[in-house]
């Protein structure tokens, strides 16, 4: 099976179990795309982390303090937006440089 496959595959096993929202990572906190909601590292824990190959986006499925769950597709490789210290902690993100 190729990375490109597993991970679909692992991204509907997911969906399967609940995972059914979509997050947006923002410098120091995720957003819910449904209602905005935001959610601090303190506020969410990563249920699964989902690797692909290189420069393909990395999926987080995630849920909150508040017991909601869904997805985060990170393509924190290609995109020069600043993260905070906590979120790449918190996310155990790579390549990237700390502010």
């Amino acid at each position: 099976m190729t990375n490109a496959v597993s991970s679909n595959h692992s991204l509907c096993r997911l969906i399967q179990k609940g995972f059914k929202e979509s997050f947006i990572l923002r410098f120091d906190a995720l957003v819910s795309e449904e209602d905005e909601q935001l959610y601090h590292a303190p506020d969410f824990e990563v249920f699964q982390r989902i690797e692909t190959p290189s420069g393909e986006p990395q999926l987080f499925a995630i849920e909150t303090h508040d017991h909601r769950k869904g997805i985060l597709t990170s393509e924190y490789g290609i995109s020069p937006d600043p993260v905070s210290i906590e979120m790449i902690d918190k996310l155990q993100l790579t390549n990237l440089s700390r502010r």
